[in-house]
């Protein structure tokens, strides 16, 4: 009898190398373009474009776990099991609430749903005077507080990482793998084989 032995790893697939064998190569991830769109806006200083992106991930992750349509809970639930220990105080309230105002009605303080303590939430961009990061501030120009002061660079970085940490948790996943297929993105190679190399 002949025993044969393999190894199995997931997210990689098989290329052809050069010298007659075959390689593994990590499979690129879908997310791995909006991670790019946030590290382009970062690197053109396009802040507010960063910061939206970033602050969408929790919706998407959400979504692509099989939420269906979002609301405030399903982010809020998603930020508790994904995201709560990297930030000392930037929390679920604070980001839910950011994500409303960059991407709906442009104040933090948005709607009935406010719960955070903090009466609004500044970024700071790199180079900045100031050196804060999930610092909390009492007052701002005269203007009473709490405040959270972040910092746009690391705030995106820590939230790249963070989705980056749920895909590897969830690599395995056919919901998310199903639903990662429906995923709206820009396709540089086309549809094969309907529509190839664009």
């Amino acid at each position: 009898s002949m025993l044969t032995y393999g190894t199995y790893l997931t997210g990689c697939k098989l290329v052809s190398g050069k010298v007659w064998c075959w390689i593994m190569e990590r499979k690129s991830s879908p997310l791995g373009a909006i991670y790019a769109e946030i590290e382009k806006a970062i690197e053109a200083q396009l802040w507010y474009a960063a910061i939206t992106i970033a602050v969408a991930l929790p919706d998407i992750c959400s979504t692509l776990e099989g939420a269906g349509r979002t609301n405030w809970q399903t982010y809020k639930d998603w930020f508790d099991r994904n995201a709560a220990t990297r930030f000392s105080n930037f929390g679920k309230h604070e980001c839910y609430e950011l994500r409303c105002g960059v991407m709906h009605n442009g104040v933090f303080q948005g709607g009935v749903d406010k719960r955070s303590e903090f009466e609004g939430v500044y970024f700071l961009p790199p180079g900045s005077r100031i050196l804060l990061n999930d610092t909390i501030m009492d007052n701002i120009g005269g203007r009473k507080g709490p405040f959270l002061i972040m910092s746009v660079v690391p705030f995106c970085e820590a939230m790249i990482a963070i989705v980056k940490d749920w895909e590897v948790v969830h690599q395995d996943d056919e919901i998310v793998a199903t639903n990662m297929e429906k995923l709206v993105r820009v396709r540089p190679e086309g549809l094969p084989p309907l529509i190839v190399g664009l």
